[in-house]
């Protein structure tokens, strides 16, 4: 599942990712540096745009205002409701203006369990491969 994911990236750029979740109108969960995620996105060979701290379990609360730090990044957004989060967002003048919302550097992923171990780890994997070629075409 890894290596058809690697194959399947290998000729599109690199861009770094936020990985997140849209917790309401102004907060996201994103996943550090000692996520499941992180591990899977390392195995890619994508680098995570989220350099900040994250809790004991991989992941912080943040302000989407403090995405802004890494303005080469795509945005991926892992739950069932992320489009219709993202659209709200990027309604708002203070989100409008970040890079991966106004260029249209978005992947939506379905519901991901962070916490289910290998299936979860085998479905972002594969989940993500094949969204990131259909957006980048």
């Amino acid at each position: 599942m890894l290596e058809e994911a690697r194959d399947r990236l290998s000729g599109r750029e690199r861009r770094p990712l936020y990985v997140l979740s849209v917790l309401d109108g102004r907060r996201v969960l994103i996943h550090g540096r000692n996520s499941l995620y992180q591990d899977l996105l390392d195995r890619l060979g994508i680098e995570n745009a989220w350099t900040g701290p994250s809790g004991p379990y991989g992941h912080a609360t943040v302000t989407m205002d403090r995405l802004t730090g890494r303005p080469d990044a795509g945005l991926v957004n892992i739950g069932s409701e992320g489009k219709r989060a993202l659209e709200a967002l990027a309604a708002l003048p203070l989100f409008a203006g970040l890079p991966f919302l106004r260029e249209g550097r978005v992947t939506i992923l379905p519901p991901i369990l962070f916490y289910g171990g290998v299936p979860a780890a085998e479905r972002f994997v594969r989940l993500l491969g094949e969204r990131l070629v259909q957006r980048d075409g």
